[in-house]
């Protein structure tokens, strides 16, 4: 009889559990749905960016071309003589780029981890140039200083009535990098993040500068060859050890993210120059032509290769914006800004006095052999250097 009783007790307790359960809401009580965002996670991450650059105009403080009316000869500080090609920063101009990103958790708490990534924008090309026919008022020169007399003064690219002058000049630039950093977790709550990161930073900075004159003599005249090419590369390749902070905030599917990081290390610094005059002004202008080493700015005595170590501190500031579409991919767009103190860029190592004795396509002559002062010289000059980026990207995890 006890257990029929407790058998029914429970048959009654069970039927009115379902009834609750089948129960409706009041009308008066609306029904609220949650749409939690995906969780965040995963072991190991990837993201992969494109970026649109922007970078600091690269420096050329020498005048390399002036026009002039004949009597002022393309003198600089003469009435007429204003400068064509030089003397001014260069816009390099916005280009595209990527940054490819890969890290991971050693252990399942999120404590110790890693993370590497990899940037580049592609070369990128400016260029000025200055022309002029033999016919007209005007001429184009190569001003420079004299290093016998202390004195401004010229080489012409052309004459009225003589020979005509074109002049190019082309800048090619291109920046890549790399740091492997290990990541600690500083912090780790609900929403908010602070990661800890150590590790090694390189950085490579290339700049190409090539200076192209041509003056044939004018239509009509024998067919001469007058050709002269100077070339300045600067490459700079920074090595550092590297530290700094990451910070997260979790909006539900939104997230935000900033980034400080301090890289001090060594900046070596290359600098190459060379330089060729191709003619035949010296075999009657229809014979053979023949190089000459040496251009404008490119001389025997600076022709040639040097290099130099400087400490360098290169900050960089990230903040990023992301939204998760999945609990495994993210959507996120960013903003970067790098700084350097030290880097070689071509436009500063052109050395503009020049002893003409050395000089083939000053003196119009071959060369005797260089009569002192020995200019010009090959001196590394540094700068301070920045760029900074807008990206836009996807990150998986799993």
């Amino acid at each position: 009889m006890k257990s029929k009783f407790l058998l029914g007790m429970l048959g009654c307790l069970l039927a009115g559990s379902v009834s609750l359960a089948q129960t409706p809401a009041p009308a008066d009580e609306p029904v609220v749905y949650y749409e939690e965002a995906p969780a965040a996670g995963g072991r190991f991450w990837g993201r992969i960016e494109y970026q649109l650059w922007s970078i600091r105009d690269t420096p050329l403080p020498v005048p390399l071309v002036t026009i002039s009316s004949v009597l002022d000869a393309g003198v600089l500080g003469q009435p007429s003589t204003a400068v064509a090609i030089g003397d001014e920063p260069l816009d390099l101009g916005l280009r595209s780029g990527a940054r490819l990103t890969v890290g991971g958790w050693r252990d399942a708490g999120q404590t110790t981890g890693w993370e590497g990534n990899y940037f580049f924008y592609g070369s990128h090309t400016v260029d000025r140039s200055a022309s002029l026919p033999a016919a007209g008022p005007t001429l184009l020169a190569v001003p420079f200083i004299d290093a016998n007399t202390g004195a401004e003064s010229s080489t012409l690219l052309s004459t009225p009535g003589v020979f005509k002058g074109d002049a190019l000049l082309t800048i090619t630039n291109r920046l890549q990098g790399a740091e492997l950093n290990g990541v600690f977790g500083g912090y780790a709550g609900d929403s908010f993040r602070l990661r800890l990161l150590a590790g090694f930073r390189w950085l490579q900075l290339t700049e190409n500068l090539v200076f192209a004159t041509s003056s044939p003599d004018s239509p009509g005249a024998p067919d001469a060859t007058f050709i002269t090419e100077d070339k300045v590369d600067a490459l700079n390749n920074f090595y550092s050890g590297q530290f700094g902070a990451r910070a997260e905030y979790d909006l539900g599917r939104l997230t935000l993210a900033g980034a400080v990081k301090f890289a001090l290390g060594w900046m070596d610094q290359q600098v190459k120059v060379e330089g060729l005059t191709t003619t035949n002004d010296f075999t009657g202008s229809t014979g053979p032509t023949t190089t000459f080493a040496g251009g404008y700015f490119a001389q025997p005595t600076n022709i040639g290769r040097d290099n130099r170590y400087r400490f360098a501190f290169a900050p960089e500031v990230e903040v990023q914006v992301g939204y998760r579409l999945t609990a495994a991919l993210r959507a996120t767009v960013g903003y970067s800004f790098l700084y350097v103190t030290s880097v070689a860029r071509p436009g500063e190592q052109i050395d503009r006095v020049i002893n003409p004795t050395q000089a083939v396509a000053i003196a119009f002559m071959p060369s005797v052999g260089l009569v002192s002062p020995a200019r010009p010289q090959l001196n590394i000059q540094g700068t301070d250097f920045w760029a900074h980026s807008l990206s836009f990207g996807l990150e998986y995890s799993y």
